[in-house]
Parts: C-alpha cells; structure tokens; sequence
C-alpha cells in the first residue's frame, strides 16, 4: 500500500511549529537593536522603530526560516509535532493567565519600578533625557534625584539608572496599548523566554524531555514572579538561549547569516543588563575554540564564521555599552569597577584565542594534548561537577558567607551598622532545589557531566556543537552559585539563578532524565523507564509547592490607581515636595505620570518650608508638600500644619525571608496625604480633594 501524502499545508504548520521557538528570540533582539540604537541617537520615534524595527525583524527571521534545518534533531516526526503544539498552547495559556496577574510596581523602591517608570516616560517622551526640575534652587536638604534616578555627569539631567531595552520595549508598547496595559508586556518576554529554552533542550533530548524541562520553569515562582513584575531576566534569558540555538543551527548548516545573527542574540543581553558581558566572554571563549579546532581544510571558512559571529556580538554589545555610559552615566561610574573586569576578560579570551590558533595551526600541540589527555579526561570531568556539586551542596554545614563593608569607620560616623552582613552565599544550591526541585538539581549535575564527558570524547563535530552549553552554563554556575553578589532576600536573590543556571540546569536535567530513561540493568531488575518517569512527573510537580500559594496573586495593585489619584489631586502648575520614604520612592514617579515638578525633603521645618514656597509662588508655582501617610506623624510632632488624604490602599507584597523559600503573603497599606505650603511655610489641606477625604 502507499503511504497517504502529506499536505503542503502540513508540512507548514510541523516547519512553523520547529521554527518559533527560534525565531521569536531573533525577532525580538534584532527589533531590540533597533529600538535601542534610536534610543541612544535621541531619536525614540515611532516612526522609525517601528518600520526600520519590523523590517529588519522580519528580514532577520526570514533568514532563520529559509537556512535552519531540523532534520537531526532527536526525536519521530509524530513527537517533534505534538510536542511543538504543546509547547505553543502551554505558552499561550501561561502567557494569558499571568497576564492576568501582573503586578504595579511604580514607587521606585527597587529595580523594577525605575524600569516601569523609565518605560512611562518614554511613552511620552522621544528620548531619555530627563531634565533636573529649575523651581527651586540651593536650598539645603533639598534633592531632585530619587531612588533609581540619579544626577547625571550632563548638567542639569538627571539619569534612569541600568541599561534600557526594557523600559525602550515597554514604552513603545505603553504608546499602544497605554501605561495601564504597558505593566503586561514583560509577561510576553517570559514567554519568549520559555519557546527559547525548549528550542535549545530539543537539540541535546527528545521532544518530550525539552517539554518537561520547560514546563518545570513555567511553573517555577522565579519566571512567573519576575515576568509578572518589570524585572529583566526573562527578557535575557529568551537572548541567551536563542543564540545557543542559533550557534547550533548555523554549525549543522554553515550558513554565514546565522553565526552573524548568533552573535546579534549573544550581545544582546548587554542591552539589558551590565552582567551580560560574562556570558558574551563564555561564547566568545567557545567561538575561540571553534576556530582553534578547526581542520585545516576548514580554517578560512571557520575563521571567516567566527568572525561574523563576534562582529554581530560586538554590534549588541557596542549599543549596550553606549546606552548605559551616555543615557545613564552616573550609574555607569558607579559600576565601572564591575564592568572594567568583564570587558578584559573578553579581550583577553579574543587574545588568546588568536595565539591559541596561531599555535594549534603550526605546531603539532593539540594531536600532542589530545594523546596525552584522551584516557582520563573524560572521567576527570565528570567527577569535577561531582566534586563541585557535593562542595556546594555540603556548604551550609561547614561555611558561612558575610559581606565585609569598605570602610567601616565611615559607616560607625554615620550612625550606621559597621558589622559584616550575612550574604547567605553558602545556600545558592539551596536557592536553586527550591524553585526547580532537589530532583532537577541532581539530575542537572547528573547532564552537566554527561554533556561534558560527551564533549571531551565525542567526535570532533558534535564536541563543537556541545561547547557553548557547557561553557556558558558552566562557567555561569561555577561563578554565580559561588558568590552570586546580590541581597540574599528572597525572592530578590534568584534573580541571579533565573537567566542561564535556572534553565541550563533544566536543560541538563532533562539530559540526566533521558539518560535514566535509557537505563537498563538485568541483574538489579530496576527499569530506568519507570524511574525515569517517576522522576520527571515529581519534578514537574515539586515547584508548585512553592509557587502555589502565590499563583493568583498581584503585587503592589492597586499601586498605579493611586499614583493617578494623586496626579489627579494635584492642582494646575504645582510643585510637590515629599518628605519621609516619599523623597525617595515617589519624586520621579509624580515627574513621569502626573507631569509635575518634584522634590525630596530630608527634614522639613517651617523655615525651610517658608523658603521653598517663596521661590515657588515667585515663579508662578503652587507648592505641594506630600507624605506617605506612616510618616504624617512627623509632620504633625512639627506642628507644620495638616493635610489631605488624597488616596489610601491595600495592596499585597511576598515577604523577603533569607533562610527559606517565600512562603506568605502580606497586605500593605499606603496613604498619600498632600497639602498645600504657605507663604509662612505652613501646611494646608487641599482646597479641592478628589476620591479622598481631610486629615484632621
């Protein structure tokens, strides 16, 4: 009999379902790029990003459609199919149900809300340059930079601080869909983040371990969390495992225009976080090793394949750099000493990857190394990741990490603790078997040296293909589970988890899994199906213990309700000087959505009060002095006058525990109270209150 022939029109749909998972990366960071570049040319207008953007994007993904080959990779033609459509049905559900649940986090207390502010701002702004506020001046204990938002090295400009592709991305969403809708979209790049993660794991396991592996991120409380806020990891982690597609894809076809478009995906985490430049130094370290490998036959078109594939790195990378050195040069000062370290590190891996090839090329080293190395080093590295698993997992009985401030003296002087601060940098393995599963932990170190013991005996061609896992999955975790540099409150802390270890050991697992699977021993009569199997289905279970009690939760809402109240409270040309938590939480947020003039106040008094209001009633300004409502009481012991509750609101917040996994959920009430300043320095309550009520 013959076999029924396949329609064309299925032969597209299985060809599109193989292709999203790699080109929503590609669009995304080739869109990135250009939103980005006018960006920093001061040029932020729709009319360019959006049809220079869309064009390029769409020029981009074609690309990858037209070269990237699916053949070889593991799997039947039946499971790669299903498991495609389940993978886009599972990500459509999880994008729309946690969109559902996206939080308002706008008071700038912490790096996602300078970005949701940032991304305000340039819903209504061309470009980033936010000029420092001219009512009043000289005026001691008076500030107009605020938390997230600092003086820049321009005078009168005041900087957002970080690099800003995310917030570039959320505004030009937010000039769509408005600044309400604008606090979803990160939801999307959690999506993203999920298809490129499975896109990769389908290289290295069958189609249903890639989907297991991506379905215990989906449900861990770090993706939901941090895409659900303004954070930025799920935005790097769709770049970075995009490019270890893209580097897989163009090694298998030799095609030029992908290696070019893995590097734009390998540096384009530089446009969103100033860390990224280790994983660029960890793909740079593996494009080194291509071309030091490479048969001579081979050489010129390797070197030629490299060469693309640093030059579209270092085209993300330059765009990254100079955003964050132009557009936030303050906080670039600040990190410089981070960043200098990691801009080395690569040029000093480019340089000795040069030497490196020049050496293997005309002399006889490697066929030398390769003898000398071949019997043990494949047994050398497995129990290196055993060793290095078993030091971190044994950490917290033997060792305790502190954090050692600079200058103590200068702390004690200013009336703050001088003691070491416990880091918790002992538990990073702890941090990781709570979100992904003690099972997936095990079983990643478990893939972790299967896939370094295969890249260290396979063939020449598939060690390649396996190099940029291990280097940049490896060397993220050897650095980042030994020191992470963060504040160890969680959930804050598996910020430095959920970019590449989080997902590369899910990756590894599902390595680990699928080797179990295969697993069989007559004399024990254990089955490694049944194991295999057992194992998987408690992996994906085991986070939702620790993500369920939060699942239908949204922090700081209604947050943004409130800060449009208070816009809506504030009268014609006014001026507002917050005092107490406000000065540093709420003074570019009332900039960027009330169109206001604002300030800080360290510690007002009627005098200084007096003085602020002279120099804004002389200029034609209404000044408004405001408080979060716990700090009234300073206002009142003072006897500076009353004020207005303009707006009160309960909203919930995770709670920041360092010695476990989050746990509870709290309420939190805020009250805004404005009042208007006196020519005396006085305080009186508003002349007109919308949707609040007079505080006697």
């Amino acid at each position: 009999m013959f076999k029924r022939p396949i329609s064309r029109k299925r032969d597209w749909l299985a060809r599109a379902i193989d292709l999203l998972p790699v080109v929503a990366p590609v669009f995304l960071a080739v869109f990135s790029l250009v939103a980005v570049a006018f960006l920093v040319g001061d040029s932020f207008k729709d009319e360019y990003i959006w049809s220079v953007g869309l064009i390029a994007a769409s020029l981009a993904s074609w690309l990858v459609a037209k070269h990237a080959r699916f053949n070889n990779t593991p799997g039947s033609s039946y499971e790669k199919k299903l498991c495609g459509l389940l993978l886009i049905v599972g990500v459509i559900i999880w994008t729309g149900f946690n969109g559902l649940h996206t939080s308002q986090h706008v008071y700038t207390n912490r790096d996602p809300a300078t970005y949701a502010v940032t991304g305000a701002w340039l819903t209504k702004h061309d470009n980033l340059h936010i000029a420092k506020p001219n009512v009043v001046s000289n005026l001691a204990g008076v500030n107009y930079t605020s938390a997230g938002f600092g003086q820049s090295t321009k005078d009168r400009e005041i900087f957002a601080q970080g690099v800003h592709l995310l917030p570039a991305l959320l505004g030009l969403g937010g000039r769509v869909v408005g600044v309400g809708a604008m606090l979803h979209i990160n939801v999307i790049f959690g999506a993203v983040a999920l298809m490129a993660i499975y896109g990769f794991a389908r290289f290295l396991v069958r189609p249903r371990w890639a989907l297991v592996a991506t379905t215990i991120l989906a449900g861990s409380l770090p993706l939901i969390y941090f895409s659900r806020d303004t954070y930025t990891e799920p935005l790097t982690a769709a770049f970075i495992f995009g490019c270890l597609s893209l580097i897989w894809l163009a090694q298998t076809t030799k095609k030029y225009s992908l290696w070019f478009l893995a590097g734009i995906l390998a540096g384009a985490g530089a446009m969103v976080r100033i860390d990224a430049y280790l994983t660029i130094a960890a793909i740079v370290g593996a494009a080194m090793m291509f071309v030091i490998l490479a048969d001579k036959k081979d050489r010129k078109r390797q070197s030629i394949q490299t060469g693309l594939l640093l030059l579209g790195t270092a085209i993300t990378a330059v765009i990254g750099w100079l955003d964050v050195s132009r557009l936030s040069s303050g906080y670039y000062i600040d990190q410089l000493s981070h960043i200098k370290p990691e801009l080395f590190l690569i040029l000093a891996i480019f340089i000795a990857g040069i030497l490196g090839a020049l050496l293997a090329w005309h002399t006889g080293i490697l066929k030398w190394l390769d003898d000398k190395t071949r019997r043990w080093r494949g047994t050398a590295v497995v129990v290196l990741v055993i060793v290095f698993g078993l030091a971190l997992a044994s950490r917290p009985l033997w060792y305790q990490s502190y954090r050692v401030p600079h200058n103590p003296a200068k702390l004690l002087a200013a009336g703050r603790d001088p003691n070491p601060k416990r880091t918790y940098n002992e538990s990073t393995l702890n941090w990781l078997a709570w979100y992904i599963g003690p099972i997936m932990v095990i079983a990643g170190f478990g893939g972790l040296a299967i896939v370094s013991y295969r890249l260290l005996k396979s063939e020449k061609h598939r060690a390649l293909l396996l190099l940029p896992a291990v280097t940049v999955v490896g060397i993220t975790s050897a650095l980042y589970l030994v020191r992470p540099r963060i504040a160890p409150d969680q959930i804050w802390a598996s910020r430095r988890l959920l970019p590449i270890i989080m997902p590369g050991f899910l990756v590894m697992g599902a390595v680990g899994l699928e080797q179990l699977y295969g697993f069989k021993s007559p004399k024990l009569k254990i089955r490694g199906q049944t194991l295999a199997t057992i194992a998987a289905t408690a992996a994906v279970i085991s986070p939702l213990v620790v993500t369920y009690p939060f699942i239908h939760r949204r922090n700081y809402v209604p947050m943004l309700g409130q800060v449009l109240t208070t816009c809506d409270n504030l009268p014609k040309k006014s001026v507002v000087f917050w005092t107490g938590l406000g000065r540093l939480e709420a003074v570019q947020p009332t900039r960027t959505f009330c169109d206001a003039a604002a300030y800080g106040i360290k510690e007002p008094n009627q005098t200084s009060l007096a003085q602020l209001a002279k120099q804004a009633y002389a200029k034609g300004y209404q000044p408004i002095l405001g408080v979060f409502g716990r700090d009234f009481i300073y206002i009142k012991n003072k006897n500076l006058g009353q004020m207005s509750l303009v707006s009160s609101i309960d909203y919930g917040v995770i709670d920041q525990p360092k010695d476990l996994f989050p746990r509870n959920w709290h309420t939190v009430n805020r009250q805004v109270m404005l009042g208007e300043l006196q020519p005396d320095g006085s305080v009186k309550p508003l002349t007109r209150v919308v949707n609040g009520q007079t505080q006697n």
